[in-house]
Protein backbone atom coordinates (compact mmCIF):
# COMPACT_ATOMS: atom_id res chain seq x y z
CA UNK A 1 0.00 0.00 0.00
CA UNK A 2 1.09 3.37 -1.07
CA UNK A 3 1.30 6.16 1.44
CA UNK A 4 -1.10 8.48 -0.23
CA UNK A 5 -3.71 4.99 0.24
CA UNK A 6 -2.83 4.86 3.91
CA UNK A 7 -3.27 8.45 4.31
CA UNK A 8 -6.73 8.45 2.97
CA UNK A 9 -7.77 5.56 4.80
CA UNK A 10 -6.19 6.67 8.31
CA UNK A 11 -8.37 10.17 8.01
CA UNK A 12 -11.66 8.24 7.65
CA UNK A 13 -11.14 7.78 10.96
CA UNK A 14 -11.26 10.19 13.91
CA UNK A 15 -10.76 9.71 17.49
CA UNK A 16 -13.05 12.54 20.05
CA UNK A 17 -12.66 13.13 23.32
CA UNK A 18 -16.04 12.54 24.82
CA UNK A 19 -16.41 13.41 28.75
CA UNK A 20 -19.98 12.78 30.48
CA UNK A 21 -20.81 11.85 34.36
CA UNK A 22 -22.17 8.50 34.63
CA UNK A 23 -22.42 8.29 30.83
CA UNK A 24 -20.10 9.32 27.80
CA UNK A 25 -21.63 8.47 24.11
CA UNK A 26 -20.99 9.21 20.75
CA UNK A 27 -21.81 8.56 17.19
CA UNK A 28 -20.73 7.01 13.82
CA UNK A 29 -18.29 4.23 16.09
CA UNK A 30 -16.21 1.71 14.46
CA UNK A 31 -16.40 -1.76 15.86
CA UNK A 32 -13.27 -2.14 17.86
CA UNK A 33 -11.45 -2.33 21.34
CA UNK A 34 -11.91 1.10 22.05
CA UNK A 35 -8.49 3.08 22.30
CA UNK A 36 -9.13 4.53 25.31
CA UNK A 37 -11.25 4.76 28.70
CA UNK A 38 -10.55 6.77 31.85
CA UNK A 39 -13.06 6.27 35.26
CA UNK A 40 -12.26 8.97 37.54
CA UNK A 41 -13.00 9.57 41.27
CA UNK A 42 -15.56 11.16 42.87
CA UNK A 43 -16.19 11.83 46.70
CA UNK A 44 -19.37 13.59 48.42
CA UNK A 45 -19.31 14.64 51.85
CA UNK A 46 -22.96 15.05 53.09
CA UNK A 47 -23.29 18.09 55.97
CA UNK A 48 -20.38 20.38 57.30
CA UNK A 49 -18.43 18.71 59.65
CA UNK A 50 -17.04 20.51 63.03
CA UNK A 51 -14.75 18.88 66.01
CA UNK A 52 -17.60 17.35 67.99
CA UNK A 53 -19.50 16.03 64.49
CA UNK A 54 -17.43 14.56 62.09
CA UNK A 55 -18.59 13.62 58.90
CA UNK A 56 -17.47 10.90 56.75
CA UNK A 57 -17.03 11.24 52.90
CA UNK A 58 -18.13 8.84 50.60
CA UNK A 59 -15.79 7.56 47.88
CA UNK A 60 -16.61 6.08 44.69
CA UNK A 61 -16.41 1.98 45.38
CA UNK A 62 -17.46 -0.55 43.13
CA UNK A 63 -17.91 1.20 40.09
CA UNK A 64 -19.27 -0.36 37.11
CA UNK A 65 -19.44 0.42 33.79
CA UNK A 66 -20.53 -1.55 30.60
CA UNK A 67 -20.08 -0.66 26.77
CA UNK A 68 -23.04 -0.52 25.10
CA UNK A 69 -24.84 -0.31 21.53
CA UNK A 70 -27.78 2.03 20.40
CA UNK A 71 -30.08 -0.27 21.36
CA UNK A 72 -30.14 -0.37 25.22
CA UNK A 73 -32.85 -2.43 26.08
CA UNK A 74 -30.99 -6.55 26.48
CA UNK A 75 -35.27 -8.81 25.62
CA UNK A 76 -35.48 -12.08 25.32
CA UNK A 77 -38.63 -12.65 23.18
CA UNK A 78 -39.14 -16.17 23.56
CA UNK A 79 -39.20 -15.22 27.49
CA UNK A 80 -41.17 -12.37 26.87
CA UNK A 81 -43.78 -13.58 24.59
CA UNK A 82 -44.01 -17.24 26.42
CA UNK A 83 -44.75 -14.63 29.86
CA UNK A 84 -48.11 -14.38 31.38
CA UNK A 85 -50.44 -11.15 30.26
CA UNK A 86 -49.89 -7.89 32.51
CA UNK A 87 -47.21 -8.34 35.56
CA UNK A 88 -45.36 -11.16 33.99
CA UNK A 89 -44.64 -9.68 30.93
CA UNK A 90 -43.90 -6.52 32.57
CA UNK A 91 -41.32 -7.80 34.72
CA UNK A 92 -39.18 -9.36 31.70
CA UNK A 93 -39.29 -5.87 30.33
CA UNK A 94 -38.18 -4.32 33.50
CA UNK A 95 -35.41 -6.66 33.61
CA UNK A 96 -34.31 -6.47 30.64
CA UNK A 97 -33.35 -2.55 31.52
CA UNK A 98 -31.55 -3.84 34.54
CA UNK A 99 -28.15 -1.88 33.26
CA UNK A 100 -29.87 0.80 31.47
CA UNK A 101 -29.48 4.44 33.11
CA UNK A 102 -31.78 7.07 31.98
CA UNK A 103 -30.09 10.46 32.23
CA UNK A 104 -32.06 12.99 33.72
CA UNK A 105 -33.89 15.30 31.45
CA UNK A 106 -33.51 13.52 28.20
CA UNK A 107 -35.45 12.19 25.62
CA UNK A 108 -35.89 8.05 24.38
CA UNK A 109 -37.21 7.06 21.37
CA UNK A 110 -38.63 3.40 21.23
CA UNK A 111 -39.30 1.59 17.98
CA UNK A 112 -41.30 -1.59 18.27
CA UNK A 113 -43.08 -4.47 16.18
CA UNK A 114 -45.80 -6.37 17.36
CA UNK A 115 -48.19 -8.97 15.74
CA UNK A 116 -51.76 -9.37 17.23
CA UNK A 117 -53.93 -12.43 15.94
CA UNK A 118 -57.12 -11.47 14.74
CA UNK A 119 -58.91 -13.75 17.09
CA UNK A 120 -57.06 -12.53 19.99
CA UNK A 121 -58.92 -10.10 22.49
CA UNK A 122 -55.24 -8.34 23.70
CA UNK A 123 -55.21 -4.79 24.22
CA UNK A 124 -51.81 -3.96 24.17
CA UNK A 125 -50.02 -1.02 25.28
CA UNK A 126 -46.40 0.66 25.35
CA UNK A 127 -45.52 3.68 27.70
CA UNK A 128 -42.96 5.50 29.49
CA UNK A 129 -42.76 5.75 33.15
CA UNK A 130 -40.81 8.46 34.54
CA UNK A 131 -38.94 9.33 37.54
CA UNK A 132 -42.12 11.82 39.05
CA UNK A 133 -44.81 8.75 38.42
CA UNK A 134 -46.45 10.23 35.53
CA UNK A 135 -46.70 8.23 32.56
CA UNK A 136 -47.25 8.83 28.43
CA UNK A 137 -47.46 6.76 25.81
CA UNK A 138 -50.43 4.45 23.87
CA UNK A 139 -53.39 4.02 25.48
CA UNK A 140 -54.72 0.84 26.74
CA UNK A 141 -57.95 1.05 24.20
CA UNK A 142 -55.42 1.69 20.96
CA UNK A 143 -55.07 -1.59 19.67
CA UNK A 144 -51.08 -1.96 18.08
CA UNK A 145 -50.27 -4.15 15.34
CA UNK A 146 -47.12 -3.82 13.14
CA UNK A 147 -44.68 -1.44 13.20
CA UNK A 148 -44.87 2.21 15.76
CA UNK A 149 -42.59 4.56 17.52
CA UNK A 150 -42.53 6.93 20.13
CA UNK A 151 -40.57 9.31 22.03
CA UNK A 152 -40.29 10.43 25.68
CA UNK A 153 -41.50 13.42 26.93
CA UNK A 154 -39.46 16.93 27.31
CA UNK A 155 -38.03 18.08 30.35
CA UNK A 156 -38.68 14.13 31.79
CA UNK A 157 -36.37 11.68 33.21
CA UNK A 158 -37.42 8.15 32.38
CA UNK A 159 -37.05 5.87 34.99
CA UNK A 160 -38.15 2.59 32.87
CA UNK A 161 -40.49 1.78 29.55
CA UNK A 162 -43.60 -0.81 30.04
CA UNK A 163 -45.02 -3.10 27.79
CA UNK A 164 -47.59 -5.56 28.46
CA UNK A 165 -51.77 -5.90 27.60
CA UNK A 166 -54.50 -5.41 29.63
CA UNK A 167 -56.40 -8.15 29.24
CA UNK A 168 -54.83 -12.00 28.75
CA UNK A 169 -55.70 -12.37 24.58
CA UNK A 170 -51.97 -12.84 22.94
CA UNK A 171 -49.71 -10.84 21.02
CA UNK A 172 -46.02 -11.11 19.97
CA UNK A 173 -43.20 -8.79 20.20
CA UNK A 174 -41.11 -9.15 17.29
CA UNK A 175 -38.52 -6.79 18.11
CA UNK A 176 -38.15 -3.77 20.37
CA UNK A 177 -35.55 -0.89 20.28
CA UNK A 178 -35.17 1.90 23.07
CA UNK A 179 -32.40 4.82 21.76
CA UNK A 180 -31.38 7.89 23.17
CA UNK A 181 -32.81 11.04 21.14
CA UNK A 182 -36.08 11.98 19.53
CA UNK A 183 -34.66 10.63 15.80
CA UNK A 184 -36.46 7.32 14.39
CA UNK A 185 -33.25 4.70 13.29
CA UNK A 186 -33.72 1.26 12.05
CA UNK A 187 -33.65 -1.43 14.38
CA UNK A 188 -30.56 -2.82 15.19
CA UNK A 189 -30.13 -5.16 17.84
CA UNK A 190 -28.78 -5.28 21.25
CA UNK A 191 -24.81 -5.09 21.47
CA UNK A 192 -23.08 -6.20 24.73
CA UNK A 193 -18.98 -4.70 24.37
CA UNK A 194 -18.25 -5.86 28.33
CA UNK A 195 -18.30 -4.85 31.91
CA UNK A 196 -15.71 -3.58 33.41
CA UNK A 197 -15.75 -2.87 37.56
CA UNK A 198 -13.08 0.04 38.62
CA UNK A 199 -11.04 0.28 42.21
CA UNK A 200 -11.83 2.58 44.95
CA UNK A 201 -11.54 5.70 43.51
CA UNK A 202 -10.68 9.04 45.56
CA UNK A 203 -11.43 12.40 45.09
CA UNK A 204 -11.27 16.27 46.31
CA UNK A 205 -15.03 17.38 45.89
CA UNK A 206 -15.09 20.98 44.20
CA UNK A 207 -11.99 20.61 42.11
CA UNK A 208 -10.75 18.71 39.41
CA UNK A 209 -8.07 16.59 41.71
CA UNK A 210 -9.37 13.03 41.13
CA UNK A 211 -7.72 9.35 40.75
CA UNK A 212 -8.39 7.58 37.70
CA UNK A 213 -8.35 4.01 36.26
CA UNK A 214 -8.28 2.89 32.48
CA UNK A 215 -10.07 -0.26 32.14
CA UNK A 216 -8.53 -0.97 28.46
CA UNK A 217 -4.94 -1.19 30.31
CA UNK A 218 -5.74 -1.78 33.83
CA UNK A 219 -3.37 1.13 34.48
CA UNK A 220 -4.18 3.86 36.67
CA UNK A 221 -2.92 6.76 38.36
CA UNK A 222 -3.61 7.95 42.20
CA UNK A 223 -4.03 11.80 42.65
CA UNK A 224 -5.36 12.27 46.11
CA UNK A 225 -3.51 11.05 49.49
CA UNK A 226 -5.20 10.49 53.18
CA UNK A 227 -3.70 10.83 56.14
CA UNK A 228 -5.39 10.06 59.74
CA UNK A 229 -3.85 11.47 63.17
CA UNK A 230 -4.00 9.61 66.27
CA UNK A 231 -2.22 12.40 68.58
CA UNK A 232 0.85 10.70 68.63
CA UNK A 233 2.30 13.30 65.83
CA UNK A 234 4.85 16.01 66.27
CA UNK A 235 2.12 18.62 66.75
CA UNK A 236 2.97 22.00 66.75
CA UNK A 237 1.23 25.56 67.40
CA UNK A 238 1.70 28.18 64.82
CA UNK A 239 1.56 31.55 66.37
CA UNK A 240 1.93 33.43 62.87
CA UNK A 241 -0.96 31.90 61.36
CA UNK A 242 -3.20 31.99 63.41
CA UNK A 243 -6.17 35.17 63.75
CA UNK A 244 -8.13 36.62 66.43
CA UNK A 245 -10.33 34.08 67.64
CA UNK A 246 -8.98 30.82 65.46
CA UNK A 247 -5.65 28.89 66.54
CA UNK A 248 -3.68 27.20 64.13
CA UNK A 249 -2.40 23.75 64.63
CA UNK A 250 -0.17 21.34 62.18
CA UNK A 251 1.85 18.05 62.74
CA UNK A 252 5.24 18.31 60.84
CA UNK A 253 5.28 14.75 59.59
CA UNK A 254 2.37 14.98 57.35
CA UNK A 255 4.01 13.98 54.11
CA UNK A 256 4.17 16.18 51.14
CA UNK A 257 1.46 17.45 49.02
CA UNK A 258 0.60 19.75 45.61
CA UNK A 259 3.02 23.06 45.94
CA UNK A 260 1.38 25.35 43.95
CA UNK A 261 -1.04 27.79 45.42
CA UNK A 262 -2.22 29.13 48.68
CA UNK A 263 -5.59 27.23 50.63
CA UNK A 264 -4.81 23.67 48.63
CA UNK A 265 -6.84 21.35 47.71
CA UNK A 266 -7.80 19.37 50.97
CA UNK A 267 -10.59 18.36 52.97
CA UNK A 268 -11.37 16.85 56.74
CA UNK A 269 -13.55 14.60 58.47
CA UNK A 270 -13.70 17.27 61.41
CA UNK A 271 -13.66 20.88 59.96
CA UNK A 272 -14.89 22.14 56.43
CA UNK A 273 -12.45 23.51 53.94
CA UNK A 274 -11.43 26.44 54.78
CA UNK A 275 -12.08 29.47 52.35
CA UNK A 276 -10.43 32.77 51.04
CA UNK A 277 -7.19 33.13 52.60
CA UNK A 278 -5.46 32.09 55.81
CA UNK A 279 -6.40 34.84 57.88
CA UNK A 280 -10.13 34.41 57.53
CA UNK A 281 -11.75 34.42 60.75
CA UNK A 282 -13.47 30.83 60.26
CA UNK A 283 -12.34 27.09 61.02
CA UNK A 284 -11.14 24.92 59.14
CA UNK A 285 -8.11 23.07 57.20
CA UNK A 286 -6.05 24.56 54.79
CA UNK A 287 -2.82 23.47 53.06
CA UNK A 288 0.53 25.29 53.53
CA UNK A 289 2.71 25.90 50.25
CA UNK A 290 6.03 26.78 52.37
CA UNK A 291 6.10 23.49 54.54
CA UNK A 292 3.46 21.43 52.82
CA UNK A 293 1.87 20.80 56.04
CA UNK A 294 -2.27 20.46 56.76
CA UNK A 295 -3.04 23.43 58.64
CA UNK A 296 -6.04 22.98 61.69
CA UNK A 297 -7.83 26.08 62.31
CA UNK A 298 -10.00 25.48 65.46
CA UNK A 299 -11.78 27.73 68.29
CA UNK A 300 -9.55 29.26 70.78
CA UNK A 301 -11.94 29.52 73.23
CA UNK A 302 -12.46 25.53 72.58
CA UNK A 303 -8.60 24.78 72.48
CA UNK A 304 -6.53 27.14 74.00
CA UNK A 305 -3.64 25.40 73.61
CA UNK A 306 -1.51 22.67 72.00
CA UNK A 307 -2.11 19.90 74.26
CA UNK A 308 -5.90 20.18 74.52
CA UNK A 309 -5.75 20.14 70.51
CA UNK A 310 -3.45 17.02 70.92
CA UNK A 311 -5.76 15.65 73.84
CA UNK A 312 -8.75 15.93 71.21
CA UNK A 313 -7.00 14.35 68.38
CA UNK A 314 -6.26 11.27 70.54
CA UNK A 315 -9.99 11.36 71.46
CA UNK A 316 -10.92 11.03 68.16
CA UNK A 317 -8.89 8.12 67.12
CA UNK A 318 -10.06 6.53 70.29
CA UNK A 319 -13.36 6.39 69.52
CA UNK A 320 -12.95 5.23 66.64
CA UNK A 321 -13.71 8.28 64.36
CA UNK A 322 -9.99 9.64 63.63
CA UNK A 323 -9.13 12.82 62.42
CA UNK A 324 -8.35 12.11 58.64
CA UNK A 325 -7.62 14.58 55.81
CA UNK A 326 -7.80 14.22 52.07
CA UNK A 327 -5.08 16.23 49.91
CA UNK A 328 -3.44 16.10 46.31
CA UNK A 329 -0.50 14.41 46.05
CA UNK A 330 2.57 16.52 45.16
CA UNK A 331 3.28 13.69 42.50
CA UNK A 332 0.71 11.17 40.92
CA UNK A 333 1.30 7.65 41.97
CA UNK A 334 0.34 4.58 39.23
CA UNK A 335 -1.09 1.98 40.00
CA UNK A 336 -1.37 -1.21 38.25
CA UNK A 337 -4.67 -4.09 37.90
CA UNK A 338 -5.78 -6.38 35.54
CA UNK A 339 -7.34 -4.87 32.01
CA UNK A 340 -11.16 -4.97 31.54
CA UNK A 341 -11.43 -4.18 27.92
CA UNK A 342 -14.26 -2.78 26.38
CA UNK A 343 -15.53 -3.55 22.70
CA UNK A 344 -17.76 -0.48 21.08
CA UNK A 345 -19.98 -1.18 18.63
CA UNK A 346 -20.08 0.10 14.72
CA UNK A 347 -22.32 3.12 14.67
CA UNK A 348 -23.76 4.64 18.30
CA UNK A 349 -21.93 3.79 21.29
CA UNK A 350 -22.59 4.68 25.12
CA UNK A 351 -20.55 3.87 28.20
CA UNK A 352 -22.55 3.73 31.01
CA UNK A 353 -22.02 3.67 34.89
CA UNK A 354 -24.79 0.66 36.27
CA UNK A 355 -22.82 0.67 39.84
CA UNK A 356 -20.95 1.69 42.61
CA UNK A 357 -21.74 3.75 45.53
CA UNK A 358 -21.95 6.90 44.14
CA UNK A 359 -23.86 8.15 40.41
CA UNK A 360 -22.43 10.34 37.93
CA UNK A 361 -18.87 9.95 37.93
CA UNK A 362 -16.83 11.60 35.78
CA UNK A 363 -16.35 8.80 32.34
CA UNK A 364 -14.16 9.74 29.46
CA UNK A 365 -13.68 7.94 25.89
CA UNK A 366 -12.19 7.85 23.24
CA UNK A 367 -13.70 5.68 20.23
CA UNK A 368 -12.93 5.52 16.89
CA UNK A 369 -15.29 7.14 14.71
CA UNK A 370 -16.15 7.57 10.76
CA UNK A 371 -15.01 11.24 9.65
Amino acid sequence: MNKPTFDAMVAQYKKPTIEGEGAASWDKGVRCVIPEVQIGGKAVQDGTPSPDAPVMPEFSVGTTVVSRGKNLVNLDYDEYNAAEFWVGKKNVLIAAQETVRYKENTQYTITFDAVIPNDSDAIMYMRFRYTDGTLSGFPNTEIINGQRTMTSGANKTVRQVECTSATSGKFTLVSLQIEEGTTVTPYTPYFDGGTAVAPELLAIPGTDIRDEWNPQTGMGVRRVGVQSFDGTENWNFSAGYGTEHYNAFYAISHPAFVNNQNNLPTFCTHLPRKPGNWYAETAGVVGGVANKMIYFYVSKTAFPDLETFKAWVTTQHAAGTPVTCWYALEEPIPFQTDPAPLIQPPGTGHIMQTGGTLKGVPITVTPVTHS
